[in-house]
């Protein structure tokens, strides 16, 4: 394409201004203080980043909702005439004055047995949603976990967001506490001893807080502001939140935005494309509630405004080499691997889109890239066997010892590496938002499905028919094929043309990634691909009754799945015609 170089040329640019000791300096002036969602210090500092993008030349607004968040307090548990100092968690259960008793089960790293039910579980490893969710359904008291040389602060809860009043039930019912591999050691030789009951006591301040959102746009010549036009834009976004000083979850991330967006600003003239930054609240204490409302309450603009989501999220750690699998969506794949194999020489292979991280978009169609870009290798340590892979890929061995942790400080960042990540940002926005055509690739994103839904065919035959719905995902994959043959012999793209591609595909990263439909958000749990289908998979395990009813749901399912790929096939052919 005729300014492909062009765009290089300001992705070079960017790239060359980002220095790893000025994003040390903005990281330092945002995590000055301790950014509790809703509270004075975070306002504090959503205060200075909305001051350093006015100061850049972006259009801000700082806005306000309401979010339902969770900020632990104190915790302790109580053995015989000893108290061991513990620490709670965000949307855990409090406990009454008096604290919950009950005899202790340890369960180390294996799965809770019949003895849980009643019972205080001790538990190696991180407070994880999905292990107290587990916990609680083999009917546990209280939950303590076992850490390593530091408390992982944490949200034990799923439910993604603010909790709808049908949600309410769903937020954890026990109180969950962990404790230093130290303590819980000697937890353990007290049970050893002899100690037939544990108490636990837990403080949570949970309810409705104001928390602030922070939007800024910055647009090409010819845009006042993206409020008052239709022009497609990327999303560019991380929380500002923080557990303690946070400085790299997520002090460092909020540097790169800000230094990207100073960066990119210097070429406004060549922007095709807008970008939108957001900084959330509600991430570590409301389980995204920030960009949950967001989505909910700009729902139409991101639906058939919003072309690409790049997030991020803990950039710059000490040690963290591992750039091979961020996440990433088949559309977005190559632009993000472009940037990463410019910057380290690393081949970028991506992992699935995860229920975590802000991803608060791909019910919408949203194409999405990155969230946590750089880990750590694997390791033996407790933390990493914790939480390798959690929001990456196995080969990946977590995002640091410091994660979460009164030690995530300032020392914890390698300017080199911070440098780096910044890079890698600040080209894969240049590429978004300068690049003649935009570097998506729905053609990928609709072969990535047809291959999804083969496979699952597989596993459901003979029990459920998926033939239709193929040749369907089929027809889809040749018509975004052809477009996007189309586009890649066109000189540029116009904004109109733009829409009408992302439109063509938004379908299927919902029916790819969403379980819940386009007006509701899934948990915050693992989904397998096509997850309106899951129940497909254990066809082969249920009885004829449990499968009588389930193929009444995959049925209507199919139907629906169906209808979204006619639609795929009628937006495809019908921007080819106008085009």
């Amino acid at each position: 394409m005729t300014n492909q170089s062009s765009a290089k040329d300001i992705a070079d640019a960017v790239a060359a201004r980002l220095s790893g000791n000025d994003l040390l300096e903005l990281t330092a002036a945002i995590s000055r203080e301790v950014r509790l969602s809703g509270s004075a210090e975070e306002a504090r500092s959503f205060e200075t980043i909305k001051a350093m993008l006015d100061a850049a030349g972006l259009r801000t607004r700082l806005m306000h909702h309401e979010g339902y968040v969770s900020l632990p307090l104190k915790a302790r548990i109580v053995v015989g005439s000893e108290e061991l100092p513990a620490i709670t968690h965000s949307l855990s259960a409090a406990t009454p004055p008096a604290g919950i008793q009950a005899r202790p089960a340890d369960i180390g790293w294996n799965a809770p047995g019949p003895d849980a039910a009643e019972a205080v579980l001790i538990c190696d490893g991180i407070a994880m949603h999905g292990l107290v969710s587990r916990n609680e359904r083999a009917g546990a008291a209280a939950q303590i976990f076992i850490c390593g040389e530091l408390t992982h602060e944490m949200c034990v809860s799923a439910v993604w967001g603010s909790p709808a009043p049908e949600d309410f039930a769903k937020l954890p019912r026990t109180p969950v506490v962990s404790v230093t591999q130290e303590v819980g050691e000697r937890l353990r030789s007290l049970i050893a001893k002899g100690a037939k009951t544990i108490t636990v006591h837990a403080e949570v301040d949970t309810g409705w807080r104001r928390l602030p959102l922070l939007i800024a746009d910055l647009c090409p010549p010819g845009i006042d502001g993206l409020d008052q036009s239709s022009a497609p834009y990327i999303l560019f976004s991380g929380h500002l939140d923080s557990w303690h000083l946070g400085a790299m979850d997520n002090g460092s991330a909020n540097a790169v935005m800000v230094g990207v967006a100073r960066e990119l600003a210097k070429h406004r003239p060549a922007m095709r494309r807008s970008l939108r930054l957001a900084f959330w609240s509600g991430h570590s204490h409301g389980r995204y509630a920030g960009s949950a409302w967001y989505a909910d309450e700009f729902h139409h603009d991101l639906s058939t405004r919003c072309i690409a989501h790049v997030n991020i999220d803990s950039v710059g750690g000490q040690g963290a080499t591992v750039l091979t699998d961020a996440v990433a969506m088949p559309s977005t794949l190559d632009c993000g691997a472009r940037a990463i194999a410019t910057e380290s020489g690393q081949t970028f292979v991506g992992s699935r889109v995860v229920r975590a991280g802000d991803q608060s978009f791909v019910q919408l169609g949203v194409p999405s890239l990155f969230m946590a870009l750089s880990e750590q290798p694997p390791s033996d340590t407790l933390t990493s066997r914790a939480f390798g892979g959690l929001v990456a890929g196995s080969r990946t061995g977590g995002l640091g010892w410091w994660w979460h942790t009164v030690a995530d400080t300032l020392d914890k960042l390698d300017a080199e590496l911070l440098e780096r990540d910044g890079r890698i940002y600040g080209r894969t926005l240049a590429d978004l938002t300068c690049a003649a055509v935009a570097p998506l690739r729905p053609d990928r994103q609709a072969e990535a499905f047809v291959t999804e839904l083969r496979a699952l065919a597989e596993l459901c035959t003979p029990w459920f028919d998926l033939s239709g719905t193929i040749t369907l995902a089929e027809a889809a994959s040749r018509a975004l094929t052809a477009l996007e043959a189309d586009r890649r012999r066109k000189p540029d793209e116009s904004d109109d043309e733009l829409r009408k591609t992302s439109d063509a595909m938004r379908p299927l990263i919902e029916l790819a990634y969403a379980g819940s439909g386009v007006y509701a958000h899934d948990a915050a749990i693992p989904l397998p691909a096509i997850p309106q289908l899951a129940l497909a998979r254990d066809l082969g395990k249920l009885d004829e009754a449990q499968r009588a009813s389930a193929l009444v749901t995959l049925r209507r399912r199919r139907n629906y799945i169906d209808d979204r790929l006619r639609a795929v096939v009628r937006s495809a052919a019908a921007t080819r015609k106008t085009a």
